[in-house]
């Protein structure tokens, strides 16, 4: 259910820009030629050719809100199965993860994360490696409650998605 809302967003979000999906290339579309569209991620930051996205979860809990770490990254990994682009198992070495960081203090939290992309990137001696194409962060009060902190993952994660998804629709649909 969640993959059929996320494909119709994905698509809805074509047709309210009148941009076609395309296939990125490094010369394809500027970031802000995707900012002009309204779209906060283009070719470089999000292109994987629909590769398979591995996870980490980091939770610092000082708080007596009720949230451990699992319950982040079954919410993080089943939203990423749902949309087909879910790798399990330990993060592979040339592999794309979205790592998210929750810290939750006394009365606040902070959400922090970042899609990270490997073995595109050459640097000037000839090394590849990994980098972070992607991130967001936000903070609020939490009430005592885990809800606020949850519905703000759960928000963050679903537009990582989607712009994912925009941008990697292509090579998504031929899997």
């Amino acid at each position: 259910m969640l993959k059929k809302m996320l494909m119709l967003a994905a698509v809805l979000l074509t047709t309210a820009t009148g941009a076609e999906a395309q296939e990125c290339t490094a010369d394809d579309v500027t970031t802000e030629e995707w900012f002009d569209l309204g779209i906060f991620a283009g070719c470089f930051e999000l292109w994987t050719g629909c590769r398979e996205i591995g996870t980490l979860v980091r939770l610092v809990n000082r708080s007596s809100v009720e949230i451990e770490e699992n319950d982040i990254k079954n919410v993080l990994e089943s939203r990423l199965r749902a949309a087909g682009v879910f790798r399990p198992g330990p993060l592979e070495p040339r592999g794309s993860f979205f790592y998210i960081a929750v810290t939750l203090e006394t009365e606040t939290y902070e959400v922090h994360w970042r899609f990270s992309k490997a073995g595109e990137f050459r640097d000037s001696y000839g090394f590849t490696g990994r980098t972070s194409t992607w991130s967001g962060t936000g903070s609020g009060l939490h009430e005592g409650g885990e809800h606020r902190v949850m519905d703000r993952v759960r928000g963050d994660i679903d537009d990582f998605i989607i712009a994912f998804l925009w941008v990697n629709e292509p090579a998504c649909s031929r899997r």
